[in-house]
């Protein structure tokens, strides 16, 4: 069978290979950009076995420190989502054990329909739609629905009960204190800490919008602040134990942590927990956190991804840290908080970044706000 083009329709869905977009009836789906992809091999094979060993080539390569096992049962459960199909009776995904995967659904190959042309004085074609010749008709009739409307909307009370309600849903249904939430960047998922007071069950986990699964990413109580990475492949986290802090990330279908960064704290003073926040930088290169300088206040301390280095943003003065940093959409500033003393906030600040490191005499800070 000859390869389908960038857009495949099936059913009532249409799976754009450029845009990797699944719609169903026009209304985009929400789909993983992974799952996404094994939707798109599946669906350019039709009525083929597609095997894991070759999805594991293709999206899990061999650096790459996942459980694969749990990852593809994963995203096929989310594509199957989706597609309102099911395990037992597929109508699109059927499951061919410890082989791999099909696609047995219909794909519609018939081509859109072209627009009406008629020709024009130099003799090319122009499209003109068929209402075209009915206009003389129906704009006045338009109009008159319009001045309908209008009126029916100025005179006519509306009633209280048409004002949309609101409805608040728990995302969770697991008992325990459950923190510092942190969307991914397409929406579908949401990280968050859990603590529930004993040894088991800690740990950061992420729970699909819409679902009723939770998947647990890390089993450390002293885990929290995740921050995903923007193109939604990876989640950063920080680690706090009694030797001190880390800084790791993890693939957000779980698996092995790997750690960037690690500091004692006989090396540098510690701060609270809550002020260990994370900050992806939007080009994916650089993660901020707060870390005591070498006079020992905490200040923006920026991590490079690409050798692990790391160099401070800010200097707060004495008796002051800086802590929770957020950046811009374009990359170009940074939001701090600063703080003078345990649950007390001063002010807010912007500073802009830099490819060099700033002068900490004279720190390039701007207040934005002040709370007395």
């Amino acid at each position: 069978m000859e390869k389908p083009g960038p857009t495949v329709r099936f059913g009532a869905f249409d799976a754009d290979f450029r845009t990797q977009e699944l719609r169903k009836q026009g209304v985009r789906v929400k789909l993983p950009q992974q799952s996404f992809q094994i939707l798109q091999m599946l669906l350019e094979r039709p009525g083929e076995l597609v095997t894991r060993d070759e999805l594991r080539q293709a999206l899990w390569p061999g650096d790459t420190f996942v459980d694969f096992d749990h990852g593809v049962n994963n995203s096929i459960k989310r594509i199957r989502d989706a597609l309102g199909d099911s395990a037992d009776t597929p109508s699109y995904i059927e499951t061919l054990p410890r082989l791999g995967y099909r696609f047995i659904g219909s794909i519609d190959e018939s081509p859109v329909a072209p627009a009406a042309v008629m020709p024009s004085a130099a003799g090319e074609e122009v499209a003109r739609p068929a209402i075209w010749k009915w206009g003389f008709f129906l704009w006045p009739l338009a109009l008159a629905l319009v001045l309908a409307g209008i009126a029916v909307w100025r005179f006519f009370p509306r009633s209280k009960e048409s004002v949309p309600v609101v409805e608040i849903v728990p995302l969770t249904g697991i008992t325990g204190r459950q923190t510092l939430p942190s969307f991914s960047p397409d929406g579908s998922q949401v990280t968050f800490t859990l603590t529930n007071g004993s040894k088991k069950g800690n740990g950061l986990y992420t729970a699909l919008v819409g679902g009723d699964k939770l998947l647990q990413l890390t089993d450390d109580p002293g885990d929290c602040c995740s921050a995903w990475s923007p193109d939604g492949q990876a989640v950063a986290f920080s680690r706090n134990s009694e030797k001190g802090f880390d800084i790791n990330t993890v693939s957000p279908l779980g698996g092995t942590p790997q750690k960037l960064y690690a500091r004692s704290k006989g090396e540098r003073q510690s701060f609270p927990h809550r002020d260990q926040r994370l900050a992806w930088s939007p080009d994916g290169t650089v993660l901020a956190f707060s870390e005591a300088n070498a006079e020992g206040r905490p200040a923006i301390t920026l991590l490079s991804l690409a050798d692990h280095s790391t160099r401070h943003l800010t200097s707060p003065p004495v008796e002051h840290f800086d802590s929770q940093p957020a950046f811009s959409p374009d990359g170009k500033r940074m939001a701090f908080v600063r703080t003078s003393g345990p649950g007390v906030v001063d002010d807010l600040f912007l500073v802009p970044m830099r490819s060099q490191a700033p002068d900490l005499r004279q720190p390039p800070d701007l207040r934005v706000s002040g709370l007395d």
